[in-house]
């Protein structure tokens, strides 16, 4: 069985963000996937302008998941969702929102929020499958090249001294 490491990211990732992101965003071509218009320098900017991200690696320190986000006052909201595409199914994207759980958790933050391509059925099907619900009162904030669904689930903040982030 695989051994996997997950960490935050730091402005010296982009590069290899943007690959993997490039990698599995490129099935989206009707139309493409903005994610597709990023660059390394764009990403390491974000991360500068208080983006985070959350990186999973393989034992041999190849980078297979990731997710972006950025911490509300009681939500995060998080997008640029993506698995190396040759492991996908394997329960990485699993892994990466139980990570994301467990830091809104201790960050005590209520709320996951994200955005998925109406017509992306796997993604919303796995969003569904892992607790999160349509949010039906969104309103968009910027308008979209296709129809997304917005998608939220509640975090249960745990009274405890210590709450542990899953490592892998």
């Amino acid at each position: 069985m695989m051994a996997y490491s997950i960490r935050l990211a730091t402005s010296t990732d982009g590069a290899k963000m943007c690959d993997l992101m490039h990698r599995s965003f490129s099935i989206y071509t009707s139309p493409p996937s903005s994610a597709l218009l990023e660059t390394a320098s764009s990403i390491q900017v974000d991360l500068l302008a208080g983006e985070k991200a959350v990186l999973l690696f393989t034992d041999e320190l190849e980078l297979v998941g990731m997710v972006r986000f950025v911490e509300k006052k009681s939500s995060i909201h998080f997008h640029r969702f993506c698995v190396e595409p040759s492991v996908q199914g394997k329960g990485l994207g699993g892994k990466l929102l139980n990570w994301l759980e467990g830091y809104a958790e201790l960050k005590k933050i209520t709320v996951l929020r994200c955005k998925v391509r109406t017509h992306a059925v796997d993604n919303v099907h796995f969003y569904k499958k892992n607790g999160f619900t349509e949010d039906l009162d969104w309103l968009p904030e910027k308008t979209h090249s296709t129809e997304v669904l917005p998608f939220y689930k509640s975090v249960l903040i745990k009274e405890q001294k210590k709450t542990h982030i899953p490592s892998y």
